[in-house]
């Protein structure tokens, strides 16, 4: 799905529109991907085509061979039941939300920021937390630069290599 997030900040009503319609069509290959069919062509109408498709069936439709196995796929008795659930998900005002990338809790996103200078895997004492939970909440705020800041406050040069650095992580 997140390749159909718009990076346009101001994207066309068109472009959300034709993002909207992958993201659903998507929605409803899973479904039926998931579900063992009498007929695997049935399966797996709503699938990408090609030899490029995360679905194998597909894959070997495209190359001619034959590695697709159904071993994994659920009765056709719950397609039913979940079926309402895959709907809500793909309602249009929830996917116009995600195209535009609109849908992402504040806190997890600074929580990511702070997991990745403390690794949840490790122990890591009072002061180190605290100085991630510092770190990241100047780069969330601020990106990258503001760590330039911080830096001339404690009298400490600000190099080439730690400026261009900071420029290229707010870039992305």
């Amino acid at each position: 799905m997140r390749q159909n997030t718009l990076s346009n900040p101001n994207p066309s009503e068109r472009e959300v529109n034709v993002a909207v319609y992958t993201m659903k069509k998507n929605i409803i290959a899973i479904l039926n991907h998931s579900f063992k069919a009498q007929e695997l062509s049935k399966q797996h109408r709503f699938c990408p085509p090609g030899e490029n498709s995360w679905c194998k069936w597909q894959q070997d439709q495209a190359s001619g061979t034959s590695s697709y196995k159904d071993d994994d796929c659920l009765p056709e008795v719950f397609l039913e039941v979940l079926r309402p659930t895959f709907m809500t998900l793909s309602e249009t005002k929830l996917l116009e939300r995600c195209v535009r990338g609109a849908t992402q809790n504040q806190n997890e996103c600074i929580n990511s920021v702070v997991w990745v200078r403390c690794a949840k895997h490790k122990h890591h004492g009072v002061k180190v937390i605290r100085c991630g939970v510092a770190s990241a909440g100047l780069h969330f705020h601020g990106g990258a630069a503001s760590r330039e800041k911080v830096m001339q406050r404690l009298s400490i040069p600000v190099g080439a290599f730690t400026r261009r650095a900071s420029l290229i992580r707010d870039k992305k």
